[in-house]
């Protein structure tokens, strides 16, 4: 009698299981659904994890012919959409009930081994948020523009002087890892890297991007047996050398006491009662250095390559910058539009980051439906002739 009950359980179960896949699929052919592409899923993923991918989504868009289209990389009666149409971007971005996809930032926190804001939703990313504004007040300003004078006028003096006396050649993108890197320690935590610290956080900050940005997510065993993968145990290794560093930070303020700056960022995380424990402040404080380097050296070096190539606003912006004050060239529009438009030929995070929708979205006879993975990649739409004359040109006065 059992044998026939539990028989006759694995048939429901099986006939249950037919008629779901069979329901889900045939949603996932409804005909108002945007485009499929027909890439496999591990080719599509590894093409979504790699350094091209925002040169990929713009292709795939040209393919298409459509700003709205689906990659395979999620299981059957799920869907996982690229948005790269500049009015439907703006309402999911602009709708507070959009949240972000977890399960992708969390690999963020891997590289501390703590939560931070970008990888949580709630309470947590609320209080954090919350009390680390004020940080960036125009009270901090004057601040922070002294220390960013200091730290560049000793990078001049020290590297790119000598470079120019000895007729050598610079990394321009290192050498801008390194000063914004530097930036962000001294003005958000008031502390100082050595040429050592330096050099070892870019370096293990890259091996962790690799790892866990890339190689992990393609294969996730790697996290689990590391030990039969050598740069997965580098990555162990980073992840440790970076989480320790953030700590000596944190107790280097402590250490200052009264003599410490009030209400930069360190400073507002070690006084958030909020945070669990200092492994959480650890999460938060090596964001700010691993997030904040990469993307504004990146920036700085695309400009500076962007005016090496264009002698003629070159010479313009020098000259409209040479007679005015250090505090008026910041707020200067040309100043303001070349950096502007370097970011929209070149945006960080270039790719996008996906996110989770609360509901149906309806454009142009298309339906993405609730509970889609949505991706809103900035480099195709930056790049679409619909939204910019000329768009792979670099013309700061458009």
């Amino acid at each position: 009698m059992l044998e026939i009950v539990s028989v006759a359980s694995i048939g429901v179960t099986l006939a249950v299981g037919v008629l779901a896949s069979w329901y889900f699929f045939a949603k996932s052919r409804a005909t108002d659904l945007p485009p499929y592409a027909k890439e496999g899923f591990f080719r599509a993923l590894s093409k979504f994890l790699g350094p091209t991918a925002h040169l990929w989504l713009l292709d795939t868009s040209k393919e298409f012919n459509s700003k709205i289209f689906r990659l395979p990389l999620t299981p059957p009666g799920f869907h996982f959409v690229v948005v790269t149409d500049a009015s439907v971007a703006r309402t999911i971005l602009m709708d507070p009930t959009t949240m972000k996809f977890l399960p992708f930032y969390r690999n963020f926190e891997k590289f501390t081994g703590s939560p931070i804001i970008g990888s949580t939703e709630g309470f947590r990313y609320k209080h954090a948020r919350k009390a680390i504004m004020p940080a960036f007040g125009s009270n901090s300003i004057e601040r922070m523009s002294r220390c960013i004078s200091q730290v560049i006028d000793k990078w001049v003096e020290t590297k790119l002087e000598t470079a120019i006396q000895n007729d050598d050649s610079l990394d321009i993108h290192d050498e801008m890892q390194r000063i914004t890197a530097q930036i962000i320690s001294e003005v958000g935590f008031e502390y100082t890297l050595s040429e050592y610290q330096l050099t070892t956080i870019i370096a293990a900050f890259r091996v962790l991007m690799k790892e866990y940005l890339n190689d992990n997510m393609l294969n996730p065993l790697r996290e689990y047996l590391w030990f039969f993968y050598p740069h997965a145990k580098a990555a162990r290794k980073a992840r440790t050398y970076c989480a320790d560093l953030m700590r000596s930070i944190l107790e280097a303020h402590r250490a200052k006491g009264d003599k410490a700056t009030p209400g930069i960022i360190v400073d507002i995380i070690d006084k958030n009662p909020d945070y669990v424990n200092d492994n959480d402040r650890v999460g938060d404080l090596g964001l700010f250095i691993g997030a904040g380097f990469e993307t504004t050296a990146g920036t700085l070096s695309w400009t500076l390559y962007l005016l090496a190539k264009d002698d003629v606003h070159q010479s313009k912006l020098r000259e409209a910058l040479r007679p005015v004050s250090e505090e008026e060239a910041i707020h200067h529009p040309m100043l303001r539009n070349t950096i502007r438009e370097a970011m929209r030929l070149y945006p960080p995070a270039a790719a996008g980051g996906p996110r989770c929708i609360p509901k149906d979205i309806h454009h142009d006879g298309l339906r993405i439906p609730k509970g889609s993975i949505v991706l809103i990649p900035p480099y195709p739409i930056h790049r679409d002739p619909d939204y910019f004359d000329n768009p792979n040109e670099f013309l700061p006065s458009r």
